[in-house]
């Protein structure tokens, strides 16, 4: 599950029936993100478009997750753009304003 905030956001990734949810949650200025296309335990088997994001959460760790909504990354990629999560590699050239497509 994604929540997202201005200024944060928070992600919530069940680890199945035995095992605790993991828990994150991070300042919007202490990450970043771009898209991506991963698979099932991190192969090409069931590739799917993604958001990959990096930072720091509120403890200080440094996180590294992939999340890819049901109903497609482009919701999802905007609000955590209005929250305030900066974007790397291409799609930073993409979504300057001014630029096509920002």
């Amino acid at each position: 599950m994604l929540w997202i905030w201005p200024g944060g956001f928070e992600v919530v990734a069940p680890q199945g029936m035995l095992l605790e949810s993991r828990d994150f949650l991070m300042p919007a200025a202490q990450a970043v993100m771009h898209r991506d296309q991963v698979g099932w335990g991190g192969t090409a088997l069931g590739r799917r478009d993604c958001i990959a994001i990096q930072g720091r959460d509120d403890k200080g760790r440094w996180v590294r997750f992939a999340i890819s909504p049901e109903d497609g990354i482009g919701g999802a990629w905007d609000a955590l753009r209005t929250a305030g999560v900066a974007v790397v590699g291409q799609e930073q050239r993409a979504s300057s304003p001014g630029a096509p497509g920002g």
